[in-house]
């Protein structure tokens, strides 16, 4: 007499039921984004510190933040109240994941020599950011960083920072 095993229709019906469940687990997965995510962004408003003074001898910095907010330290005196933090807009797919890393420290050349270093801050809204539609609004602040008078004559001071967007 042999040894044989007889499946029945009880056995087979769990067969098809392990195999149903790991298909159907398998038919739930996320669906990848397209490839590749494009990606755009465009500048809609200017980072700018404002007019301001020097009243000492050691300069000091100006900082701007991603709210509207503009302080000073050291021998720095804020005049007026022209000033703005940057804003910026990307686009891409809804549900992509928004990474900032901010470029290397900026030099801002004087009209009339000189010149003054920025470094960027945060974002608003803080980054890492998951976006809920297909255009997202971005305000930067920064930090201007002043030297002494015979470094930074007065005039007007330009240049341009460099953001870069990672995404997922």
């Amino acid at each position: 007499m042999s040894n044989r095993k007889i499946i029945g229709p009880t056995g087979m019906s769990m067969t098809m039921i392990i195999l149903f469940l790991l298909i159907g687990t398998y038919l739930k997965a996320q669906v990848n984004p397209p490839r590749p995510i494009n990606l755009t962004s465009s500048s809609v408003q200017n980072l700018s510190f404002g007019a301001f003074a020097i009243t000492g001898s050691n300069g000091g910095t100006i900082t701007v933040s991603n709210t509207g907010i503009r302080t000073s330290t050291g021998d720095i005196f804020l005049i007026g109240s022209d000033y703005s933090y940057g804003i910026f807009t990307v686009e891409c797919v809804e549900g992509t994941t928004l990474l900032l890393m901010n470029g290397a420290s900026a030099v801002l050349s004087g009209s009339n020599g000189g010149n003054m270093t920025i470094t960027l801050g945060e974002t608003n809204p803080p980054l890492p950011y998951l976006n809920t539609s297909t255009t997202t609004v971005f305000q930067i602040g920064a930090t201007l960083y002043v030297g002494p008078m015979q470094d930074n004559p007065p005039g007007d001071y330009n240049g341009v920072y460099e953001i870069i967007i990672n995404h997922e």
